[in-house]
């Protein structure tokens, strides 16, 4: 990660995000950002707690937003998120266009509804609005949402499913099932320019009544199709669906429809690219992944752990986050570097093939 800065803030051990290096070229820093070009640090040095840093972040991305230089944060997200030490302190806020500047890790809510039929499972799959950033007019989860700061993932899904789907919210405070969670990072911006995202998504199922149809209802949907299993799996292999559709791939496993016995190399096949969703690499230990990723750790007491969800100490995978709202289901989808360069995705599930 040569290429890439350590996003730190005075006083905390572990970095919070990484910064690309041409972001920090082109961004103006004020007086309280401290830049060592030398150890790729970017520490955030203002006095004060949790309000001045919030304040301080916000007047950087708001400073980078009327300059009008950096893509990501032409658009103002109006929208505030948290971020979130490795170890779970809530240590500042910031509007959503900076997340992929600086790399934090984000959380999300996302939904797959089903419907059973006589010929099987189907799925109620939504095609994004045309105007609908990023990734306008492809196919996604059935509801989906960011979390901001201070909301909560059950809260968030049943609202998000009215607002999205115009399902009731009683409905949903009753059907919705807890699966886990589903995290991945990226080399890359939802521009699809160098960056870094790390996102968290807490993953709900939910069977719907043959007479529950979902419908748009605030414009971030086009329309709803009802889709058989196998038009789902053509529509991924087609490329029909952004990037989340690994997403999809956590429920086939978790239900049993890929498994060891019909897919004997899932594990192989589990590491893809998240482009083509059909690109192989193996090797998945915390050791091989940083190696893969070229990390240069500057620091022997900076804890890395948190960049591939495993305990250093025991080499086994922990959860990555603990919420009662949710079984012990965890799938992880870590970034390896190809011998081409290329970015690739490796899913871990960490729950028994075939349970629900």
């Amino acid at each position: 990660m040569e290429d890439y800065y350590y996003f730190m803030i005075d006083g905390y051990k572990a970095p919070l995000g990484y910064v690309h290096k041409t972001f920090v070229e082109v961004i103006e820093w004020q007086e309280y950002w401290h830049l060592d070009h030398e150890k790729r640090l970017l520490v955030l040095t203002v006095q004060g707690g949790f309000n001045e840093r919030t304040e301080a972040m916000q007047a950087t991305l708001k400073q980078g937003h009327q300059r009008g230089k950096v893509d990501c944060l032409r658009k103002w997200g109006a929208e505030v998120l948290p971020v979130i030490t490795p170890y779970g302190d809530h240590v500042l806020d910031m509007d959503l266009c900076g997340v992929d500047v600086f790399g934090i890790r984000t959380f999300g809510v996302h939904l797959t509804a089903y419907v059973r039929t006589d010929e099987g499972l189907k799925y109620w799959v939504p095609r994004r609005a045309k105007t609908k950033t990023p990734y306008p007019g492809m196919l996604d989860n059935t509801v989906a949402a960011n979390l901001f700061s201070g909301q909560k993932p059950l809260k968030k899904i049943i609202r998000r499913a009215e607002g999205e789907a115009s399902i009731p919210f009683e409905y949903t405070a009753k059907h919705a099932k807890a699966c886990g969670t589903v995290t991945y990072q990226m080399t890359r911006t939802n521009e699809g320019k160098p960056g870094c995202q790390h996102h968290v998504q807490y993953v709900y199922e939910m069977e719907l009544s043959p007479d529950m149809i979902p419908k748009p209802f605030n414009g971030d949907v086009e329309k709803f199709k009802l889709m058989t299993l196998q038009e789902v799996v053509d529509a991924l292999h087609r490329g029909e669906f952004n990037f989340r559709a690994m997403t999809w791939v956590a429920h086939f496993i978790r239900h049993g429809i890929v498994n060891p016995d019909n897919e004997p190399k899932i594990i192989e096949a589990l590491h893809f690219d998240a482009m083509s969703l059909n690109k192989v690499h193996s090797g998945t230990t915390r050791e091989n992944t940083a190696e893969a990723l070229d990390l240069v750790e500057p620091y022997d007491d900076i804890d890395l752990s948190h960049l591939t969800g495993m305990d250093t100490s025991s080499r086994t995978y922990t959860s990555l986050l603990s919420n009662n709202d949710f079984s012990t289901h965890d799938i992880r989808i870590q970034p390896l570097r190809g011998e081409t360069g290329s970015d690739y995705w490796s899913i871990q599930v960490i729950t028994p093939f075939g349970s629900t």
